[in-house]
């Protein structure tokens, strides 16, 4: 790729930035990474692919007259060089950063409180599904964990304490824009797929890698693993921008 454009945008982006007397500093960083793989098994899978992906990245850091550091941060994913974020879509998210830095800024502490809770924003919805039912629906989980085999009993009552209206799926064959987690191929060799683990309110299934479960005995391509480590099943829900991300509104800081 030619780095001059994108080494010019990235001095304009940073410029900008200094239009406000709060941000004490301001760092934007774009990367664009090449991943390849190659797998070989001694059961004769011979497998090679790649992908290019490409992040821009906001932060601007400012401090409250008390002393506190006060930060915000945003980014841009894509895998499409033509899906690359215009000029107007980084500086109005600049503009969201610096205004909610202002107010931070000027915001008093705000007291510590307890309240009621809510799953009704993408990130609480996304920590519900990753926490409270992603980790549970993993063999792995299952096998190491006395709490894994609360769904196992779910699924055996055909229920899985879920509203009927309730489905869950992962699938990391999806490739859009604003999504993170997508593969090819999980690291076992076995091609990624679509899995249907909740089917109105009812437990039908759970990630698998190649390690067999009672009732599942192949993978459907959810053995992934750590450098250096043994492939485990696990969980491959793909991020959208707004679960990533957290905004702060009210100014009130905590």
């Amino acid at each position: 790729m030619d780095r001059k454009p994108w080494e010019e945008k990235v001095r304009a982006y940073t410029k900008s930035f200094r239009a406000s007397t709060a941000i004490i500093n301001s760092i934007v960083t774009f990367t664009a990474q090449a991943q390849n793989a190659f797998q070989v098994t001694s059961e004769g899978t011979q497998l090679q692919f790649g992908q290019i992906r490409y992040r821009l990245e906001l932060f601007i850091q400012g401090k409250a007259p008390d002393g506190m550091d006060i930060d915000r941060y945003y980014n841009f994913d894509w895998v499409n060089p033509a899906d690359a974020p215009d000029d107007n879509a980084v500086y109005a998210a600049e503009a969201t950063m610096r205004k909610e830095l202002e107010g931070l800024v000027a915001a008093p502490i705000n007291d510590p409180t307890v309240g009621p809770g809510a799953l009704n924003g993408p990130r609480r919805q996304q920590s519900f599904s990753m926490k409270c039912f992603g980790h549970r629906a993993k063999v792995t989980a299952r096998r190491t964990s006395p709490k894994g085999n609360i769904l196992e009993k779910s699924r055996r009552a055909n229920s899985s304490g879920l509203p009927e209206h309730h489905r869950r799926h992962h699938d990391e064959k999806v490739r859009r824009q604003d999504l993170l987690g997508y593969y090819q191929f999980d690291d076992e060799g076995v091609p990624a797929q679509r899995v249907s683990l909740v089917e109105h309110g009812v437990l039908r299934n759970f990630e698998m890698s190649r390690s067999p479960l009672v009732g599942f005995p192949r993978s459907n391509g959810h053995g992934r693993r750590q450098l250096g480590a043994t492939p485990v099943s696990r969980k491959a829900i793909s991020l959208s921008r707004a679960a990533r991300q957290s905004r702060t509104r009210n100014y009130a800081r905590s």
